[in-house]
């Protein structure tokens, strides 16, 4: 694996603004997912869906910032739209479905296990479908060990956080729950 330097065109930057905007979504989707649990009836569903669009596109934005940072070296990096829209839809919709396997689960443990690998599932797929967006002169091939244990640490990581969220109550655990997101969902990235 090449440092950070050699991959990004702009060096450090890219990575950390990448990270800072995952960490923001994946807080604000957590807090909606919080809040829908513990609200009433009413507003639970609009809540879920609140923080479902913020995990997916928090976690898009991330991965869209650090492609786009990529630098090949002897080929100018293009993307297919559709697939890289579809990557955004792929990160929104297994959200959705996470958040709410969350909110109706029976018991949080059994909610945040679920709930976090379709969160978790939804992070890698949508790093894939991002990747196969990038068009570049020659050939990218993938490790299929790589590919798995980057699918294993962006759903390790979602459940953990998932289990903090709903552990720790406060302002630290919202910051910690999404920081522990956001760095599975990058380190799946930097894997992929």
């Amino acid at each position: 694996m090449e440092p950070l330097q050699e991959l990004f065109q702009y060096g450090p930057v890219t990575p950390v603004l990448a990270f800072t905007l995952a960490s923001i979504g994946a807080g604000l989707g957590l807090r909606c997912l919080v809040r829908a649990v513990q609200g009433s009836r009413g507003a639970q569903q609009r809540w879920l869906v609140i923080g479902a669009v913020a995990i997916g596109a928090g976690m898009w934005t991330m991965h869209l910032i650090a492609t786009l940072g990529f630098r090949v070296d002897g080929s100018p990096v293009r993307y297919d739209v559709m697939l890289t829209l579809l990557s955004l839809v792929v990160a929104i919709v297994l959200a959705t479905v996470g958040v709410f396997t969350v909110a109706y689960s029976p018991s949080q443990l059994r909610g945040a296990l679920l709930g976090g690998i379709c969160i978790g599932i939804g992070i890698a797929g949508m790093n894939y479908v991002g990747i196969a967006a990038m068009r570049v002169h020659g050939t990218m091939t993938r490790d299929s060990g790589l590919v798995i244990l980057s699918a294993a640490i962006a759903v390790g990581a979602t459940i953990i956080a998932l289990l903090i969220t709903f552990g720790i109550q406060g302002a630290r655990g919202a910051i910690a729950a999404a920081f522990v997101m956001a760095a599975g969902a990058g380190a799946a990235e930097y894997l992929g």
